[in-house]
């Protein structure tokens, strides 16, 4: 038997090679889709939005300056959120649709 553990992956953290000056969380996969698509390759979506070991992942992603957006669906804070800001620089947008994001990705990213 199989066990699937969604909190010890982040999905597409493995297209990045080494640490990178800015990152973006997202979660929604399909949200990385859409962004890649305008270019923000720098894009990984969490699996368990509660899981402590998907922030050390994301923190590994990202050099010790650089920053993470961290885009949510919802004006609630996250856990995640403040894991991340433990250990690397962090900004929270938050996005209701596609169109925000792409509004978003546009005018701030």
């Amino acid at each position: 038997l199989i066990v699937f553990d969604r909190s010890k992956l982040v999905y597409n953290a493995h297209r990045i090679d080494s640490p990178v000056d800015e990152l973006i969380v997202v979660e929604d996969i399909r949200l990385v889709w859409l962004l890649y698509e305008m270019g923000k390759e720098n894009t990984v979506a969490l699996l368990d939005p509660s899981a402590k070991k998907q922030a050390s992942i994301i923190s590994s992603l990202v050099h010790e300056q650089g920053l993470i957006w961290f885009l949510s669906g919802t004006d609630a804070p996250s856990e995640m959120l403040g894991h991340l800001s433990m250990n690397r620089a962090v900004r929270s947008l938050v996005v209701y649709n596609d169109h925000s994001i792409e509004k978003h990705v546009k005018e701030i990213l």
